[in-house]
């Protein structure tokens, strides 16, 4: 997946991980989400899956992934839910559960996954810095 000249592969404008100036503990991320999450990213499609938050609620939506992001040991996607444009950030170990979509997945005109780590949207789901 990540040959460049395969016409799929995850670049540096897909994929990223970041040193952390923080220790944090490893999140436990269920088996095969990291799985379903790279392969929606490298064939552009949705993803289907559980999602507990900060808040304990848990959520089904359909996201469309954008680019994956390690910081430190905490692996984040990039993604856009269900119908929105808003591309927010979620936490792996947060995903319950997950199932590669039968559709494509909208690509979010304006993301830069460079752009977001300059503007320390790298840092927590909500932007703000640990």
């Amino acid at each position: 997946m990540l040959e460049p000249d395969s016409g799929t592969g995850l670049d540096a404008s897909r994929l990223r991980i970041l040193s952390d100036s923080q220790r944090l503990q490893p999140a436990a991320i269920r088996d095969g989400a990291l799985a379903d999450v790279l392969e929606a990213l490298t064939r552009a499609q949705t993803l289907v899956i559980g999602y507990r938050d900060a808040a304990d609620k848990l959520t089904r939506p359909v996201i469309h992934p954008q680019a994956l992001l390690q910081r430190g040991p905490r692996v984040y996607l990039f993604a856009m839910k269900n119908d929105e444009a808003l591309v927010r950030m979620y936490a792996l170990h947060r995903i319950t559960s997950s199932a590669l979509g039968s559709e494509p997945a909208r690509q979010a005109a304006d993301f830069d996954l460079d752009r977001e780590i300059r503007r320390g949207n790298a840092d927590s789901g909500t932007g703000d810095r640990y």
